[in-house]
């Protein structure tokens, strides 16, 4: 009867204010699990759906619908063409240059 009381006296109120922290740690994690496993549902949806509209053409002949990257992407009327260096740019721009420095 004294231990009864003793534990219920010291004990029971810490262990009850324990057990209430647990179970709302509990609803939080099992919150935000379900939370975090329905955008990644939501997310794997709208992969197939923006793969479904985006198909990649494997016809080298069809260029409609096809994703290139930046990097190949050439316009049909482009041409490769060096750049051809003026002869005197280089000597214009020196002298440009020291009468700037020289003022």
């Amino acid at each position: 009867m004294i231990k009864r009381f003793l534990f219920d006296w010291l004990c029971k109120e810490y262990i009850e204010e324990e057990v209430d922290r647990r179970f709302k740690e509990n609803m939080v994690e099992r919150y935000f699990a379900t939370r975090i496993r329905e955008l990644s549902e939501r997310t794997k949806e709208l992969r197939k759906k923006v793969s479904a509209k985006t198909a990649y053409d494997s016809d080298i002949g069809s260029q409609e619908g096809k994703i290139l990257l930046s990097s190949k992407l050439r316009r049909d009327n482009s041409k490769s063409e060096l750049q051809t260096k003026k002869a005197g740019s280089a000597d214009a721009l020196k002298a440009k240059l020291n009468s700037m420095k020289g003022k």
